[in-house]
């Protein structure tokens, strides 16, 4: 399914589909896009897309699934090497570049700044 939402656009197919659960009466599937934004695909009687929140999704996922399935998609782990979500200002050039990275290996935007952090901070 594809729509565009608050100029944003959402796509089943190019996203990665993370979890799926049985909510009462209907399907529902957490998917995570390229730029790391969550949302979800629910099906019942009609089929809707709403993006969520980084913590709306975390909050979906606790609630729905297995505390294992929960860790394997928040990076949840007992060394202390879990992802937290933060916010940063960049410039627009690099943004750009960055974006640009994304589209051609297709890599995730967070995978793409680790990488270059590690390397860096090394």
């Amino acid at each position: 399914m594809k729509k565009v939402i608050n100029g944003k656009r959402y796509n089943t197919d190019k996203a990665m589909l993370m979890a799926s659960a049985r909510v009462a009466d209907r399907q529902e599937d957490l998917y995570k896009k390229r730029t790391g934004e969550f949302f979800l695909h629910s099906i019942a009687d009609t089929e809707e897309l709403q993006p969520l929140t980084f913590k709306q999704a975390e909050d979906w996922a606790w609630q729905n699934l297995l505390e294992e399935d929960y860790n394997k998609i928040f990076g949840v782990d007992e060394s202390n090497n879990y992802s937290v979500q933060t916010t940063i200002a960049i410039k627009k050039s690099i943004l750009d570049k960055l974006k640009l990275e994304v589209a051609r290996t297709g890599e995730l935007t967070y995978e793409i700044i680790e990488k270059a952090l590690e390397a860096y901070l090394k």
